[in-house]
């Protein structure tokens, strides 16, 4: 795991070198991503949620909540008449669930519960445009990203328990943009294929495990989209 994460700040570093000359060529490109959803009562009585201090399942039968708000801004060049792209990109996130009165099985009491997470990350992105000429246009975009999380449980207001995640993915997305003006255009990523590695661990214990997910994701579900203006 340790080589892993060396391996992603090397790349990290030596795109990072070249990406102000490449720049150079051609124009300077802002863009990003904004987030945000809340729900109210979006969790159905069929479903459960673990509270490990108990050891048991929870039903939530009363009032729930959640919120969840991500910002991804990157900055970075194209040349080459717009064919290729290099840029660096930042994520910030934060999520927030309540439950009201939520029944543990293996007990007689209720409890309100929650969990709070916050997510920071960066990475490198390249793009390539297979029809640079045109105001719509398809490309491929890899990537290399590193993210640190960090997640509260919480039991009638206490903080019950603390835990940590950091990963690595590699990426190959795909996706198509529009310029609706020589500085102004909308971008379209509708998935690809992923694989991320890393490590989670609870804090002020021994708990913690290593992971990997290999994921191919290709549908209408996934579409992201976002904005880019040129300077």
């Amino acid at each position: 795991m340790k080589n892993l994460f060396l391996s992603a700040a090397l790349a990290l570093l030596s795109l990072l070198m070249y990406a102000p000359g490449a720049a150079a060529q051609g124009a300077w490109v802002l863009g990003g991503s904004i987030n945000f959803t809340t729900q109210e009562n979006g969790v159905s009585l069929a479903e459960t949620v673990v509270l490990p201090q108990t050891g048991g399942p929870a039903i939530i039968y009363d009032q729930t909540r959640s919120r969840s708000f991500t910002f991804a801004p990157y900055i970075g060049g194209e040349w080459r008449g717009g064919r290729w792209m290099m840029a660096l990109r930042f994520l910030y996130g934060s999520s927030k669930f309540t439950a009201e009165d939520a029944l543990v099985f293996t007990t007689p009491f209720r409890f309100d519960i929650g969990r709070n997470g916050r997510q920071l990350g960066t990475g490198i992105f390249m793009r390539y445009a297979f029809n640079p000429g045109n105001d719509f246009r398809v490309f491929l975009q890899p990537a290399v990203s590193y993210r640190r999380e960090r997640y509260e449980d919480i039991q009638n207001g206490d903080i019950t328990r603390e835990e940590e995640i950091r990963s690595v993915e590699l990426a190959l997305g795909f996706g198509a943009l529009y310029a609706f003006s020589p500085r102004m255009r909308a971008t379209l990523n509708i998935g690809g294929l992923s694989y991320l590695a890393g490590n989670w661990e609870i804090e002020n214990s021994t708990v913690g495990r290593d992971f990997s997910v290999f994921n191919f994701d290709l549908n209408l579900a996934s579409i992201r989209i976002g904005i880019e203006t040129r300077f």
